[in-house]
C-alpha cells in the first residue's frame, strides 16, 4: 500500500489541498450557519374538515409556528406580501377519506423562492403518510382509527414524529450544499495527482516495480476516498461542535449518504484525470463540471426556483440525489428512507469508474 500512503502524504502536505478540503467549504458554511435572523415561521391553516384529526394537525402546526388567522381567498395576497410563509388547507371530508383508505392530500401553499417552509412541509407530508398507514391497519374502522389517534395524541408516536420547524435544522440543511461543493472541489482537484505523475514520468517509473495497473488505480482511488471521508467527518464535527448544527434524528444515515457521494466525487475525479492530457486540461474540465453540477443540484439555492426543464435536467447529476436524500434523512428515522438515493449515487460512482477504467486500459497496450 505504498502508493496509498504516499498519496495521502502528498495531498496533506499541499496547503492548496487543505484549503480546498476544509477552509473553502467552511467559509460558506459559517456564513450560512451564522445567519441567525431566520424568524419563526408564519403559517395559516384553514380547517374545513373540523374533525379530531384535522384539529390535531392544527395543534401540532401551532406548536411550532406563528399561526395566523386568515381566509382561504386571502392566501395568495398574504404570501405575496410576506405576511405568511406557508398556508395549509384541510378540505372537508379529509378524515373520512383517510379512514376509507383513499388517496387524499392536504393542500399546501408557499412561495417557491424560499426554503424556510421546507421542514414543516416535509413534516406534514410524513405525518399524513403515517396516518394513512394507521388507517389501513384499522381496516376502515373509524372507532379503531380514533383510538389509534388518541394514542398518537398521548405521545406514543413521539419518537417517530418530531416537530421540524427548527431554524438550526433549516440552516444546517441549507449549508450542506456547500459541503457537497467542497467535496467535489477537493476530490476533483486532488485526483489530478496522477496527471502530475505522468508529467514528471513518476507514473511510468512506478510500473518498473512489481505493481499492476489495477493495483495502482485502486490505491490511488482509495487514498482519495479515505481523505474525502475524513473531510466529511471534519466538516460535520465542526458544524456540530462549533456552529451548533442540528442534523436531526438520523445523522448516521446522512453520514452514510455523504460517504456514498464521496465515492461519486472520487470516481468522477478519476474519470476526468483519465480523459485529460495534462493538468491544465483537467483543471478546465473540473471548473466546467463543478459549478453547473452544484447549481443544478441545489447546492446554492432550492431546485424549485429553477425552470421545469432545468429541474428535469438536474435529475441527471449526482448532487441532486445527495441533497434529496439528505432532505429525507433530516426528517426521518431510518436508513431505508434514503435507499433509493443511495442506489442512484452508487450507480453514478460505478458508471464514472467504469468509464475511467476504459480510458486507463490504454496504458496496458
Amino acid at each position: 500500500m505504498s502508493i496509498f500512503i504516499n498519496n495521502i502524504k502528498r495531498i496533506i502536505r499541499d496547503k492548496g489541498n487543505i484549503i480546498n478540503m476544509i477552509l473553502t467549504p467552511l467559509i460558506f458554511i459559517m456564513f450560512i450557519m451564522g445567519n441567525g435572523n431566520i424568524n419563526k415561521l408564519n403559517a395559516a391553516v384553514i380547517d374545513k374538515d373540523n374533525t379530531s384529526l384535522s384539529k390535531m394537525i392544527v395543534n401540532m402546526i401551532n406548536s411550532n409556528v406563528n399561526l395566523k388567522d386568515i381566509k382561504e381567498e386571502e392566501i395568495n395576497e398574504k404570501l405575496l406580501n410576506e405576511q405568511i410563509d406557508y398556508a395549509l388547507v384541510i378540505d372537508k371530508g379529509f378524515t373520512e377519506k383517510i379512514i376509507k383508505g383513499e388517496d387524499v392530500k392536504l393542500r399546501g401553499y408557499k412561495i417557491k423562492e424560499t426554503n424556510i417552509s421546507v421542514p414543516i412541509n416535509i413534516y406534514i407530508n410524513s405525518f399524513v403518510s403515517s396516518i394513512k398507514n394507521i388507517a389501513k391497519s384499522c381496516g376502515g374502522d373509524s372507532k379503531k382509527f380514533y383510538k389509534a389517534l388518541e394514542y398518537y395524541e398521548d405521545g406514543s408516536f413521539k419518537a417517530e414524529f418530531k416537530p421540524l420547524g427548527n431554524r438550526k435544522r433549516v440552516l444546517t440543511y441549507s449549508s450542506l450544499g456547500f459541503v457537497v461543493m467542497g467535496m467535489l472541489i477537493f476530490s476533483l482537484t486532488s485526483s489530478n495527482l496522477s496527471l502530475e505523475d505522468k508529467r514528471n514520468k513518476t507514473f511510468y517509473r512506478v510500473f518498473s516495480a512489481p505493481i499492476s495497473t489495477k493495483s495502482y488505480m485502486f490505491q490511488n482511488t482509495l487514498s482519495y476516498y479515505v481523505l474525502s471521508i475524513f473531510q466529511t467527518i471534519i466538516l460535520f464535527l465542526f458544524m456540530i461542535k462549533v456552529l451548533g448544527a442540528d442534523f436531526g434524528p438520523n445523522i448516521k444515515s446522512i453520514f452514510i449518504l455523504f460517504s456514498a457521494f464521496s465515492l461519486v466525487a472520487v470516481t468522477l475525479g478519476f474519470l476526468i484525470s483519465s480523459i485529460s492530457k495534462d493538468g491544465r486540461q483537467a483543471g478546465a474540465i473540473t471548473s466546467l463540471v463543478i459549478t453547473p453540477m452544484c447549481m443544478l443540484g441545489g447546492c446554492f439555492w432550492p431546485r424549485e426556483i429553477m425552470p421545469k426543464f432545468l429541474i428535469e435536467i438536474s435529475n441527471f447529476v449526482p448532487t441532486t440525489w445527495v441533497l434529496k436524500g439528505a432532505k429525507k434523512a433530516f426528517f426521518s428515522t431510518g436508513i431505508w428512507d434514503i435507499k433509493y438515493e443511495l442506489i442512484i449515487l452508487l450507480l453514478f460512482a460505478t458508471v464514472f469508474f467504469l468509464l475511467g477504467i476504459i480510458k486507463k486500459a490504454d496504458i496496458d497496450k
